[in-house]
Parts: C-alpha cells; structure tokens; sequence
C-alpha cells in the first residue's frame, strides 16, 4: 500500500519537474534535458487546455486561471471535510466520543483518501501553472510576455501574480508531496 502511495507521489513530482525544460528559459545540461523530456511524456492535465475548453475560455486570462487553478485544492479540501466536520460536531452534541465510532473514523478515511487522490489529479496542471508565472520571453520593442499565454505581459516582481505564484510554488510544487508523504507515514 504505501509502496503504491509513494510511486505515485514520485509520478506526479516527475510529471512536474518534466516541465522544467519547457517552462524556464534556461540552457539545461544536454542530459537533464533528454531525460525531462522522456520523463515528459507523462502528460499533465491541464482542465484549461481540453480543446473543448480551451475554445470556451479564451476570455479567462492568465491571472484568473491562476487563481482558479490554485483555489481549486484548498476549495476541494474544505468541501470534503464538510463530513467529517458535520459527523463530529454531531457526535460532540450528543456527547458521544468520536475515537469509537466507525462511521467518523470511515468517514475521516474517505476524506483523506479523497483528498490525496485531488492532489494527485491536480498537482501536475496546478503546479505547472504556477511555475510558468516566471517563464517569460523577451520579444524587443514589444515587451517581455508570458510565455504560457503570450497575451499576457510578464508580470512585475512587486505585481500580485508573482506574488501568488511564489506563494503558491511553495504551497503546491513542494507542499503536496510532503503532505502525501507525511499522510503515508501516519
């Protein structure tokens, strides 16, 4: 079991640093880039990027896609504690305790399974988007653009983009598998 949760944190780490070679704008050594880009062929899904979708949201700029992509795991994890909440606070009204009972202690296990089957869905395309907030491409007289949405201007170091995206690359690429790995070790 826990050999099965530790192949897939290490699936989505790679599905993210996979990206690295496409996402910065930096002369990689010919090796790491040979294997990132094997490593790439794990594809990320990226809820914005289905042809269907992307056709749609063509309006939805950069900054509104990164804010509804890092929203959606704290959004996620608070809809799924609404059980457990609601079953304990239940259990505490009726003055019975939660540690004997099966149905808090299934439902407390339904939650973090839920949970880290979310992050494991989403930490590729999430943490890719975040990361590419600082992937930019000088074009001239014309500016510095994204080079995820060349819509879009690079954001300044003070703006709130880079200001999310360096919280959010902490909170995301980093914090998802060491929660997954201290949740495997509980």
């Amino acid at each position: 079991k826990n050999l099965m949760g530790y192949t897939k944190i290490l699936i989505g780490f790679w599905q993210v640093t996979g990206s690295f070679n496409l996402v910065f704008a930096v002369e990689w050594p010919a090796a790491l880039r040979e294997m990132w880009t094997i490593v790439s062929t794990f594809i990320a899904i990226d809820v914005f990027d289905f042809p269907g979708i992307a056709c749609i949201t063509t309006f939805v700029g950069f900054r509104d896609r990164l804010i509804y992509s890092t929203m959606l795991l704290p959004v996620a994890s608070a809809l799924l504690s609404l059980p457990p909440l609601y079953l304990r606070m239940r259990l505490y009204f009726k003055g019975e305790p939660r540690q004997h009972n099966s149905t808090y202690r299934e439902a407390v296990g339904l939650f973090f399974f839920s949970l880290l089957f979310v992050m494991f869905t989403c930490y590729p395309s999430v943490s890719r988007m975040t990361l590419t907030s600082f992937s930019c491409s000088n074009l001239g007289a014309d500016g510095s653009f994204l080079r995820s949405d060349f819509r879009q201007l690079c954001p300044q170091e003070s703006s709130f983009e880079s200001l999310w995206s360096g919280v959010m690359t902490f909170c995301i690429p980093v914090g998802c598998p060491a929660f997954m790995l201290l949740m495997l070790q509980m």
